[in-house]
């Protein structure tokens, strides 16, 4: 984040996260979400701090705040709670072409009790992955390199494959993990390989190879905070099996 907010200086730019996958993460010992013009976190069933759907976008500039707040309801410049307080009906007025897009009160009231439980769930989530770490240190899969200065969350446990090293593609890999009963995922495809990047902006294959290279590499292992110590080893058991059978 050094790096690219000295980029974003430089060029008088905003920095805006996508911060999905990182609610309690950290960077050099501050909150992501706490130094950039903006980060939008989701709160998708699957993330690490859920609540069915809806996210929330956190920001240190008042200006921003106050446009994202009449923009995710309609362009209205007053939101329920101030039309209809004590004091009586407000009139409100469309100062921008808004959209419906705010988290209902239902889903805050689900999201709270879970965030006074982020911590204590990530804390475990990084006891899952010091043991995927240890158990799947093998030849033919590259991890993750972590840096001292910065605090993971482990939404999921990703692996590198290195295709040097194995007789089959990515997707017989999958197909074997998961005849072990252990589902995955690949997170994610390179965005500019998408159909639609790829007919609005022309791009193609080989543009960039860095991306391409995980895009066709990647597994994603599970993790969840109630995941036991058996249900680890399982997972690790299948994986080992699976890439020794299939390594050159």
């Amino acid at each position: 984040m050094d790096e690219i907010k000295k980029i974003a200086e430089d060029k008088k730019i905003m920095v805006i996260e996508d911060a999905a996958h990182a609610a309690g993460a950290e960077y050099k010992n501050k909150k992501i979400g706490s130094f950039s013009d903006a980060s939008c976190f989701s709160f998708y069933a699957t993330k690490n701090l859920a609540m069915a759907e809806g996210g929330i976008i956190t920001t240190n500039n008042e200006e921003l705040s106050k446009k994202i707040s009449i923009l995710r309801m309609h362009g209205m410049d007053r939101s329920a709670w101030d039309r209809y307080s004590k004091t009586g009906f407000k009139q409100y007025q469309i100062v921008e072409a808004g959209f419906k897009a705010n988290m209902t009160d239902i889903q805050a009231a689900i999201g709270l009790p879970q965030l006074k439980k982020l911590d204590f769930h990530n804390s475990q989530r990084q006891k899952i992955a010091e043991k995927f770490e240890k158990e799947l240190d093998m030849d033919c899969i590259m991890l993750q390199k972590r840096k001292k200065d910065r605090k993971q969350v482990w939404h999921f446990f990703p692996i590198l494959l290195d295709p040097k090293k194995l007789k089959v593609e990515r997707s017989r890999i999958i197909d074997a993990i998961q005849a072990e009963n252990i589902g995955v995922t690949v997170n994610y495809t390179a965005l500019h390989l998408e159909p639609f990047y790829r007919k609005k902006f022309g791009f193609k294959r080989g543009d960039f190879p860095n991306a391409e290279f995980v895009s066709d590499n990647e597994i994603s292992l599970p993790v969840y905070p109630k995941m036991t110590e058996e249900n680890v080893e399982g997972i690790c058991r299948a994986v080992r099996k699976v890439i020794e059978y299939y390594k050159r």
